[in-house]
Formats: C-alpha cells, sequence, structure tokens
C-alpha cells in the first residue's frame, strides 16, 4: 500500500524547515523511527525520522529545500 510520507511539525515556534541532509533515497528501506533527514529550523538543526515502514518509491524534496509543516516528503509502499 502506498502511503505519503509528510514533514511532521517539530517545534512550535517553526512551521518552515531546511533540509540538509536526506539519508535515504528512492528504492531503500524506510524503517520507523529510523532517521531520514536532518534539518534547519531558525532555533536549530533536528532530525526526522520515519513514522513509515516500507520501501521508499518517491522522493519530492531536495537538499537546500525549503519545507512546511506537512508538506509531502515522498511515498513509501508499505507492507499489507
Amino acid at each position: 500500500m502506498f502511503q505519503a510520507m509528510k514533514m511532521p511539525k517539530l517545534s512550535e515556534a517553526s512551521d518552515e524547515y531546511k533540509i540538509v541532509r536526506i539519508r535515504r533515497g528512492v528504492g531503500e528501506q524506510a524503517k520507523q523511527g529510523e532517521v531520514f533527514l536532518d534539518v534547519e529550523t531558525d532555533k536549530g538543526a533536528m532530525e526526522v525520522a520515519f513514522y513509515l515502514t516500507g520501501v521508499i518509491t518517491e522522493l519530492n524534496v531536495r537538499e537546500g529545500d525549503t519545507v512546511r509543516y506537512n508538506a509531502m516528503l515522498g511515498v513509501v509502499d508499505t507492507p499489507e
């Protein structure tokens, strides 16, 4: 089953996040709880973990992009 990965809200103080590093790419395994992205906010650096488990089939962001809370980051094919 294909499911959208969306940007979670990491801080009450900010809704925008700059993507510094993407740790997994298309075709790679996503495991719930593992770090997927390194992001920066106006308050500092943070890590974003997967909340789904499966295979990444699509990425809609690149390093250097700025995304908002709830933006679609990509798609994961999860086991049914």
